[in-house]
């Protein structure tokens, strides 16, 4: 069996007296699509942001590749192949699902005013 390609073990991330992640493991394994879900609060955005390096655990490791990192921010993460993606809000900017596509290889995309299908 192969190695995971990126693995988590024991990721804590507290804010003051609230603890965001407590003690999270995971293992991705290579062509796998993981899904995290779960009820507001309970980590999800703040494991992918410790992934990713936008916040740093408390405690715990993470391994890409089979190497323990320890990043610091987003840029470094980037940098050893772990990148946040999001998908933009409905609620945000509601267009036409045709503009989402045209807009998705362009560089900015702005929409003003109410979302109108093309006729």
């Amino acid at each position: 069996m192969s190695e995971p390609i990126l693995k988590g073990r024991g990721l804590t991330k507290r804010y003051g007296k609230v603890t965001a992640l407590d003690n999270c493991d995971f293992d991705l394994m290579p062509g796998e699509i993981l899904a995290v879900i779960g009820d507001n609060g309970a980590g999800k955005s703040t494991l992918i942001k410790a992934v990713s390096g936008a916040v740093v655990p408390d405690e715990g490791e993470i391994w890409l590749e089979g190497q323990k990192v320890a990043f610091k921010t987003p840029l470094e993460a980037r940098g050893a192949g772990s990148r946040r993606s999001t998908r933009p809000s409905p609620c945000r900017h509601p267009v036409h699902r045709r503009q989402h596509v045209h807009g998705a290889g362009t560089a900015e995309t702005r929409h003003h005013g109410p979302a109108v299908p093309p006729a």
